[in-house]
């Protein structure tokens, strides 16, 4: 099972609402909901850790704007997103705007 979420609560926007998504998750907090539902989990790590700044960046400092304008999306995935995959080697274990994580069904 190869499974991709949004991560941490903190980072959540009417984005969230609008694409309809239902939480956000920590690696741990999704690890334990796979070993809940009968998966082992082989490998877990966070995606996009200047997604995650960005992110957070908007919350604080996007001036009571409810979501990103495309203009600003479409320029974050050309620009910033491919960098942003770099970053992830050193910081895959603390942060990121995603979680990745591979399971099999136990058994």
């Amino acid at each position: 099972l190869l499974v991709y979420v949004p991560a941490f609560a903190l980072l959540w926007t009417r984005m969230d609402d609008k694409v309809g998504h239902q939480r956000r998750y920590t690696r741990g907090g999704l690890e334990a909901r796979l070993r809940e539902t009968g998966f082992t989990v082989l490998a877990t790590r966070y995606c996009d850790s200047l997604g995650f700044l960005a992110a957070l960046a908007f919350r604080v400092l996007g001036g009571g704007a409810d979501e990103p304008s495309s203009a600003a999306l479409r320029f974050y995935d050309r620009w910033l997103l491919p960098p942003s995959r770099l970053l992830d080697i050193p910081l895959h274990g603390l942060l990121g705007k995603n979680v990745l994580a591979v399971a099999r069904m136990s058994g």
